[in-house]
C-alpha cells in the first residue's frame, strides 16, 4: 500500500509513460520498419509513437537517479539491494529466455553463454538492467561527492556529465565501436541520467517551464526527423545513419543528442507537475499498481510479443495498421500487466523481478 506522506505520484506517473513507451518500441516496429508502409499514414502513426518512446529508457534512470541517489544506506545495502532488485532478474530471465530461443540447450553451454553474454552486454532487450546494476554500485560514490561537494553544484555537474555521455556515444557510433561492448563500462555515459534524476527532482521549483517545454517538443521533431531520414534511405540501400554496430541509429538511440534532451525536459516538466490536483480516485490506484509492476511488464511483454505475435500469428489479421498497433499495443500491455500481478503474489516468483518482501 502507498504510504500518503512520502508518496510521489509524480514519479509514477512517468514509470507508467516509460512502461508505455517499451512496449511501443517494441509492438510499432512490425509496421515503421517495413518499406511498403513508408510514408503512409500508419507509417507515420507508428514512427512518432516510437520517436516519442525513444525516451522511456531514460526515464526510467532519470526515476531511478531520483530514489537511489537520496537514500541514506552504507555500500552493504546497496550492495544487497543490487543483487535481489536487479542481479537475480537479470540472471534468471537471461537464463529463461536464452532456453526459450534456443529450445533447450545444455547446462555447459549456459553456463559459458551466459557468461560470455554477461560480460559482452550481449542479453537482448535486458541490457537496462546491466545499466542499473553499475550505477546502484556506484550510487555511494556518487551520493558522498553531491552532499560533500561545495565548489560546484550538482546542477553543473549533472550537465558536464550529460554532455560527457552524449559525446561518449557519438563517438562510439563515429567509429563504430559499439560491439562488442563491454558491461564493466557500459553503464557510464548514462551517469548523466542517473544524477539529473536526482538533482532535477530535488529541485524545490523549476523555472523557464515554457524554454523546457520547447526543448522537449523541438528534441522530439528532431527524432522524428532523424527516424524519417534513416527510413527513407534504408530502403533505398544507402544510409548514413546506419547503426553501425550500435543498438539503433544515431538520433533513435537513448543517448543522441535530442533523446537524451527530450527525457530531461520531460522529466523535469512531469517531475514537477501538480498531478494531485488532476488525477484521483481509481486512477491513482491503477497509476501505482501499474508503475509497481512496470518491471515485470519490461520483462514479460517481450514473451507475450513473441507466442501471441510471432506463434499464433494473433495480430496478422488486423488492419489498417494504424489500428494493429493500438490494438497490439492494448493487448500485450494488459497481459504482461495481469501476468506481472498474478507472479508477483508468488513468494519464490516475485524474487525474479526484484521484489524481496
Amino acid at each position: 500500500m502507498m504510504n500518503k506522506k512520502s508518496y510521489n505520484l509524480s514519479a509514477d506517473v512517468i514509470r507508467v509513460i516509460a512502461i508505455v513507451g517499451v512496449v511501443i518500441i517494441h509492438t510499432a516496429n512490425a509496421v515503421y520498419g517495413r518499406p511498403d508502409f513508408f510514408g503512409g499514414l500508419s507509417w507515420w502513426f507508428a514512427i512518432i509513437l516510437n520517436s516519442a518512446s525513444r525516451m522511456a529508457i531514460p526515464l526510467f534512470i532519470l526515476v531511478s537517479g531520483y530514489f537511489i541517489l537520496a537514500k541514506k544506506e552504507s555500500y552493504h545495502q546497496t550492495l544487497i539491494r543490487t543483487v535481489n532488485r536487479i542481479g537475480t532478474p537479470l540472471i534468471f530471465w537471461l537464463l529463461f529466455y536464452t532456453i526459450w530461443n534456443q529450445g533447450n540447450p545444455t547446462l555447459q553451454y549456459l553456463n559459458l553463454s551466459i557468461i560470455y553474454r554477461l560480460l559482452t552486454v550481449n542479453v537482448i532487450f535486458l541490457y537496462f538492467f546491466i545499466i542499473l546494476i553499475g550505477l546502484y554500485l556506484v550510487s555511494p560514490l556518487i551520493r558522498k561527492y553531491l552532499i560533500e561537494n561545495k565548489k560546484i553544484s550538482n546542477s553543473k555537474i549533472a550537465i558536464a556529465l550529460l554532455i560527457f555521455g552524449s559525446i561518449f556515444y557519438f563517438l562510439q557510433y563515429f567509429f563504430s565501436l559499439c560491439t562488442p561492448a563491454n558491461s564493466i563500462i557500459y553503464w557510464i555515459p548514462y551517469t548523466g541520467l542517473f544524477v539529473s534524476g536526482y538533482t532535477i527532482g530535488t529541485i524545490k521549483n523549476i523555472k523557464h517551464t515554457k524554454l523546457i517545454a520547447l526543448s522537449f517538443i523541438t528534441s522530439l521533431l528532431v527524432t522524428i526527423t532523424g527516424a524519417y531520414y534513416y527510413y527513407s534511405y534504408t530502403f533505398q540501400g544507402n544510409n548514413i545513419l546506419g547503426d553501425r554496430g550500435c543498438l539503433s541509429f544515431y538520433t533513435d538511440s537513448f543517448l543522441s543528442i535530442n533523446v537524451v534532451i527530450m527525457a530531461v525536459s520531460a522529466f523535469a516538466l512531469m517531475m514537477h507537475f501538480d498531478f494531485e490536483k488532476l488525477i484521483g480516485g481509481k486512477l491513482r490506484k491503477l497509476i501505482y499498481s501499474v508503475a509497481r509492476t512496470s518491471i515485470g511488464i519490461y520483462i514479460l511483454h517481450i514473451f507475450f510479443l513473441d507466442v501471441l505475435d510471432s506463434k499464433l500469428k494473433l495480430f496478422d489479421p488486423l488492419a489498417p495498421a494504424w489500428l494493429y498497433v493500438i490494438i497490439k499495443l492494448t493487448v500485450i500491455f494488459t497481459i504482461s500487466y495481469l501476468a506481472s500481478i498474478l507472479l508477483m503474489k508468488i513468494p519464490l516468483i516475485k524474487r525474479t523481478f526484484g521484489e524481496t518482501r
